[in-house]
């Protein structure tokens, strides 16, 4: 003889609210897990050579893309010269 379950509707909602709640925070913890393990494989490529291999070969061609970019020159040169201490030039209004 099978026992029958009766539902309680108070229990699914916390359970459909909680489940809510995992999927919401899923993606952004994902994100932060990734960047934590490839900050430890760019400090210490022991973690992983290939790792680091792969990691050197998209910071190479990041700079390359920002450097060809001319916004981002002109981003680091006002950059440069705020930590240098020289105000930055602004526009007259």
């Amino acid at each position: 003889m099978m026992t029958q379950r009766y539902s309680n509707p108070q229990r699914e909602e916390r359970h459909a609210a909680r489940a809510k709640r995992a999927r919401f925070w899923a993606w952004p913890v994902r994100i932060a897990l990734i960047g934590c393990i490839g900050a430890a494989i760019w400090q210490d490529p022991a973690l992983s050579p290939k790792g680091h291999a792969i990691l050197k070969d998209v910071a190479g061609r990041a700079n390359e893309q920002l450097e060809r970019s001319g916004l981002a020159k002109s981003y680091r040169t006002a950059l440069d010269g705020a930590s240098e201490g020289v105000p930055a030039s602004q526009p007259d209004n």
